[in-house]
């Protein structure tokens, strides 16, 4: 996989527990499962964010919000994705993995449209494609049929995908697959790891 892999570096990386006002709420940790089970924290990261536990709140309950509320790539010690996912074809990955948006773009719109788009509801027929990342490696995403969880989900939301099929490098995003965790709107889009290409409907998976 190479360079093409990290998704390490470009944007603002969250502090860890700052506070997010613009949170959104998802799926609490109980109907997601363990953290530990989803993600591995780096020691250092881990230890800022259990540093600010409030009195009497559950630990796992902070830290899940927390992870919701950053930046992946800043907070994640090693991505759960198979090494060399961009690569993969005709795969039917074994897990459930916590994935982060970069970039969306709906895809079913002209270029032209998609600026005039921004912000207004999202169509029942909409095609979208995301650049997506375990904090370690990027990877493209398509919504092969309409995913509730995608209807509002934004650059920086933070996404639980079960047993996604690969094809060509490419994560498929069916229904039910696909849970909104949480996350804070990104004021501006962090940038795609370096070698990484926009998500832009032009191309195929190649391009990451």
């Amino acid at each position: 996989a190479g360079s093409k892999a990290q998704a390490h570096g470009g944007g603002e990386h969250r502090a860890p527990c700052s506070p997010q006002p613009l949170r959104r709420a998802g799926v609490p940790m109980a109907q997601s499962g363990s953290w530990e089970r989803l993600i591995t924290l780096r020691e250092d990261w881990l230890s800022a964010c259990l540093a600010q536990l409030p009195l009497g709140r559950p630990r796992d309950a902070h830290v899940w919000e927390q992870v919701s509320d950053a930046d992946l790539r800043a907070c994640v010690a090693r991505g759960r994705l198979p090494q060399g996912v961009g690569d993969m074809h005709m795969t039917v990955l074994p897990d459930a993995y916590l994935l982060q948006i970069l970039s969306v773009v709906d895809v079913s719109l002209r270029a032209v449209d998609r600026e005039a788009a921004e912000g207004a509801p999202r169509a029942a027929s909409r095609c979208l494609k995301l650049l997506l990342t375990d904090g370690a490696q990027a990877v493209a995403g398509m919504e092969l049929e309409p995913c509730p969880a995608l209807a509002t989900a934004g650059v920086g939301d933070k996404l639980l995908v079960r047993r996604p099929c690969v094809r060509r490098g490419m994560l498929l995003l069916c229904g039910d697959s696909v849970t909104y965790v949480g996350g804070v709107p990104a004021a501006t889009p962090a940038a795609p790891p370096p070698a990484a290409a926009a998500v832009d409907g032009q191309g195929g998976p190649q391009a990451l």
